[in-house]
């Protein structure tokens, strides 16, 4: 009657969509900011979310201005990297 469903090797019926959050590391993404600012780059919020969406996908969303944050005030960072003009 009816055939039997093929599954991926994830375990998924074929063709089915992975709907999970998929958040890239925080490490790469610290990184990737740290280095946008040695750039002397500042640039606008909506820019940034903008750039980070194109490197890591819209999942950044969920945390991108925690990390800014702790950015901000982590000391090892040099001030003048720190002093993002707030919005």
């Amino acid at each position: 009657m009816n055939a039997p469903i093929s599954t991926s090797t994830a375990g998924r019926p074929e063709g089915q969509l992975e709907l999970g959050l998929q958040v890239p590391d925080e490490s790469i993404v610290r990184g990737w900011l740290v280095a946008l600012l040695e750039r002397n780059t500042q640039p606008p919020a909506s820019e940034l979310l903008r750039e980070a969406e194109a490197q890591f996908g819209w999942q950044i969303r969920h945390m991108l201005q925690p990390l800014i944050w702790e950015l901000r005030d982590d000391g090892a960072i040099r001030s003048y990297l720190r002093d993002y003009p707030p919005a």
